[in-house]
């Protein structure tokens, strides 16, 4: 007999707080396969900082593990709480559950002061971060169009009220060049799964750099990764290892890049990168383009850089993919790299 599926392993943690992602591993056959694998990311803000730990079925020990980073003492379970924790054991009883400490993960946005500091700098509303790919995609007219992407939280902060977009402006620089003013983006939605943070602004094919935005030898076509696979931030040259999780959960906050939207956003089948220091990723580097590195002497996109959960030891660093832009962020039809 399956197995719950992951949407109803995650369930009872829509009722809990104090984590930060959630995740499964390869599903076990039961037939000598090892099992899968539920990975718990922790909030370490009040916790501090604790090496990965593997659980049997200690469930009182996951109990203590989630109230602890929920910061949450016996006396203060609510019911929905204590419900949730009690499904727990049903739903992972056939699974290894791996648990990890790390900070939430931010918006990796900067304020526009002192943060254009490179020709693929770019600036919203409040905030900047870095230009991400560009891409032919049709416009709400049906043409075909040039488009240059980013992420929403640099570029339309959700769309605030009052705020008319198609009058918008992004510029590119320090200082810094006007290129275009109609901007297109896919709202995030407070309580549900989003599956991108991406929006992209229309330019004129004139001014397009290709190298001076990819540099000579990049490759139009996305490259999904897997675990294992070393990446770098096109731009600061900073490189990570992927963690590839096929199901996960992650959630970002978005209080400090200016957007009016409960803390936290959740998002699916985004693409987790350890940094190989603790300054992989800083603040002004969202919308930055990771990309893989294929052994072709190639740079392949793998996705844009929307959030970082960094303490003094390391970065960890949530990228939305490439393909998934590409096909969810135009309401028109799916886009193409460039």
């Amino acid at each position: 007999m399956p197995g719950p599926s992951y949407a109803e392993i995650v369930r009872p943690f829509r009722s809990l707080s104090g984590w930060v992602g959630l995740a499964l591993d390869s599903v076990g056959g039961g037939d000598g396969t090892p099992p899968a694998v539920f990975h718990i990311y922790l909030d370490a803000t009040d916790v501090g900082r604790k090496e990965p730990v593997t659980l049997s079925d200690d469930w009182n020990q996951l109990a203590g593990h989630l109230l602890e980073a929920a910061r949450l003492g016996a006396g203060d379970l609510t019911a929905p709480f204590e419900d949730a924790l009690g499904a727990l054991p049903g739903l992972l009883g056939g699974l290894t559950v791996r648990m990890h400490w790390m900070p939430p993960f931010r918006a990796a946005a900067g304020p526009v002061a002192g943060q254009l500091t490179s020709s693929t700098a770019v600036s919203g509303q409040n905030h900047s971060g870095r230009v991400g790919f560009f891409a032919n995609a049709p416009d709400t007219d049906g043409q075909v169009k040039t488009w240059m992407v980013s992420a929403n939280h640099v570029w339309a902060l959700n769309g605030p009220p009052g705020t008319d977009l198609k009058a918008r402006c992004v510029w590119v620089g320090d200082p810094g060049n006007l290129v275009g003013g109609n901007v297109t983006f896919l709202k995030l939605q407070p309580g549900q799964d989003n599956p991108i943070d991406a929006a992209a602004c229309v330019v004129d094919p004139g001014i397009l750099d290709r190298n001076q935005l990819y540099g000579a030898n990049f490759l139009s076509a996305a490259h999904l990764p897997g675990t294992g696979d070393r990446v770098q931030v096109l731009g600061t040259g900073s490189q990570g290892t992927v963690i590839w999780h096929p199901q996960s959960t992650f959630q970002v906050r978005y209080a400090d890049a200016g957007m009016r939207l409960p803390d936290p956003v959740t998002f699916t089948g985004q693409i987790l990168v350890e940094g190989a220091g603790a300054d992989f990723t800083r603040d002004g580097d969202s919308g930055s383009l990771v990309v893989f590195a294929n052994g072709q002497g190639e740079n392949q996109p793998v996705g844009l850089v929307i959030g970082q959960a960094a303490d003094e030891v390391s970065c960890h660093t949530l990228v939305t993919p490439v393909d998934a832009i590409l096909q969810k962020l135009w309401p028109a039809g799916p886009g193409t790299l460039i």
